[in-house]
């Protein structure tokens, strides 16, 4: 229970700063052509705080008194922020045209493609049609591989030399 407070600094509300500041509505205020210069700063930006973020969380893996919890932590934001990166990215795609995709890639549309995607279930109700969408969705494949395998070895294999570290200074 006394991991709670720690939990909800780290994991809910960086997720909840993650969809606020990634979903601003800025369609209103900018031309097609600005939005999408404005999208593509958020993606660089936010893929910047992606890894350095991966490495804050590694070297505080180490620290942490519950390492396997940090590492789970670490894991639920990064691919929070990492959907959230490719559905920025569809959005940018399906801008001003809106035949990039199947169905028009609002927020929701482009948050929910972004998770069937990831999560390999690919309903078939939103599809690419062009081949930029295809191949953007053939990228986020890809990197799908490298989460799930690498960042998860990465962050599990500090959650065990941590608890290793702890267990060898306590004897």
């Amino acid at each position: 229970m006394r991991y709670l407070p720690g939990f909800a600094l780290r994991v809910v509300i960086p997720i909840a700063i993650l969809l606020v500041f990634l979903d601003i509505p800025i369609a209103e205020q900018y031309t097609a052509k600005g939005v999408v210069v404005l999208d593509m700063m958020f993606i660089l930006l936010w893929a910047v705080i992606f890894f350095f973020y991966l490495r804050w969380q590694i070297k505080s893996i180490h620290s942490s008194w519950l390492p396997e919890a940090r590492w789970i932590e670490s894991l639920v934001v990064m691919s929070v922020l990492f959907i959230a990166i490719f559905a920025r990215a569809y959005r940018i795609l399906d801008t001003g045209s809106g035949k990039s995709f199947t169905e028009v890639m609002d927020t929701l549309n482009s948050y929910y493609y972004a998770m069937t995607v990831l999560s390999t279930v690919g309903f078939g109700d939103i599809a690419p049609v062009i081949p930029g969408a295809k191949i953007i969705t053939m990228v986020q494949m890809v990197a799908n591989f490298v989460l799930l395998g690498l960042l998860v070895r990465v962050l599990a294999s500090a959650a065990r030399k941590a608890k290793a570290m702890k267990a060898k200074n306590s004897d």
